[in-house]
């Protein structure tokens, strides 16, 4: 009997989760396999494949100092990390940041994500950074893309970049617009070129 030991888990909707895993499925081989390599202080989410299909990318989060407010609580220290397949581990976020959404483009040469100081009052506005892929150990190529909240001439007027916004890519295969969805007028998001 363990069923009265504390176990602390991430509340909210996820009442009994207490570390996440990254879960390969092999529909070839029908076998599910749990990804080595991430630290135990971290639990993961939001995993992508990258391009290659040798790894994947997603968003970590430290467990200390409580791990209360996944779901609803984008201001959580949290890092975007890249995992080989060989269980490879490396972080590519900065410290100190609250992180989350990472993409591909469709050519497969950025990674993108929304980034924002840690702390501070929930759902404020991200910075949209993209990543040059694959990583260079000789090049820290992080860069930010924008930070808002936008305003003209890339929002309609009043519009804000806010925290709930989900980046993507547009559907053209040059990959060359990002475009952004949220909370905006009946005007429409906004359009990054």
């Amino acid at each position: 009997g363990e069923e009265y030991l504390f176990r602390e888990d991430w509340g909210e909707q996820l009442v009994g989760k207490h570390r996440p895993v990254v879960v390969m499925c092999d529909t070839k081989l029908e076998t599910l396999s749990v990804l080595e390599g991430i630290p135990d202080h971290f639990s993961s989410g939001q995993v992508v494949w990258t391009p290659d299909g040798n790894g994947v990318v997603g968003v970590a989060w430290l467990h200390e100092p409580r791990r209360l407010g996944l779901i609803y609580c984008t201001n959580r220290v949290g890092y975007i990390f890249h995992l080989t397949l060989g269980g490879v581990f490396t972080l590519l976020s900065g410290d100190d940041q609250a992180v989350r959404s990472p993409r591909f483009s469709p050519d497969g040469e950025y990674l993108v994500w929304l980034e924002r100081p840690a702390g501070g009052g929930h759902h404020a506005a991200h910075r949209l950074m993209a990543y040059k892929w694959p990583p260079s150990p000789q090049v820290r190529n992080r860069m930010e893309l924008f930070n808002g909240p936008l305003t003209r001439p890339y929002a309609p007027q009043g519009s804000v970049l806010t925290g709930s916004t989900w980046c993507g890519w547009r559907d053209q295969p040059e990959g060359d617009t990002t475009r952004l969805t949220g909370s905006w007028p009946i005007s429409g998001p906004p359009h990054l070129r």
